[in-house]
């Protein structure tokens, strides 16, 4: 698991560098396709025709909510699709690993040692040569930094207790109303009115999706 979110951030790394964002996220939306077929033909999910049409509403929802259409897509032999792509499929296959995982350890302790390790790593090879950096961080923006460790360690938490509770195939899309909540959160608490009949409209969407899947 630890392997494939490091080739993962890699992978952002290099779609940051050659995409624009209006291309790499809808790109990056193919993850839930990539995950409904991991599940089902990897993991042994049952295959449903709600988890299947709920999937692709939501699938669609996030690309009416990403795409704007005087940005287009491109060509899929441009580099910047292809690692968007890659970087997606990446992203599902550290979903089921997680899923998987889940199995064997109790969700706290996976989720702890998931953390821990690559914590240490950082701490070893990152922190001597970045001191400064991190003391101004925390100088200057201590609480939202701790805030912000804290809230990403609690979401990472309860996404692997979700996994253990039910199937990948049910739990993976519902994790994309993340996105939808923060687009969302953006037009009501930040004024961001850009796009704002076609961010609705994909929220509907999405909540059918949400919903088609729990039927």
């Amino acid at each position: 698991g630890l392997t494939i979110w490091t080739t993962i951030g890699f992978t952002i790394y290099i779609t940051i560098k050659k995409a624009e964002v209006s291309l790499r996220e809808p790109l990056n939306q193919s993850k839930l396709i990539w995950a409904f077929l991991i599940g089902v033909f990897l993991l042994g999910e049952p295959f449903t025709t709600q988890k299947a049409i709920g999937t692709s509403i939501i699938f669609n929802g996030m690309s009416v909510l990403l795409l704007h259409p005087e940005r287009p897509l491109g060509s899929l032999k441009q580099p910047a699709v292809i690692w968007s792509l890659i970087s997606a499929l990446l992203a599902a296959i550290a979903g089921a690993v997680d899923k998987y995982a889940v199995g064997f350890f109790a969700p706290e302790a996976y989720a702890f040692l998931v953390y821990l390790f690559p914590g240490i790593i950082l701490t070893a090879f990152f922190l001597p040569w970045h001191l400064d950096k991190v003391k101004h961080l925390f100088a200057h923006r201590g609480k939202a930094a701790i805030l912000t460790i804290i809230l990403s360690a609690a979401t990472y938490y309860f996404v692997i207790k979700a996994y253990a509770l039910a199937d990948f195939t049910l739990i993976y899309p519902l994790l994309a109303t993340g996105t939808l909540l923060s687009v969302l959160s953006g037009i009501l608490f930040l004024g961001e009115k850009e796009h704002k009949w076609q961010k609705i409209v994909a929220a509907v969407i999405v909540i059918i999706g949400a919903i088609v899947i729990r039927i």
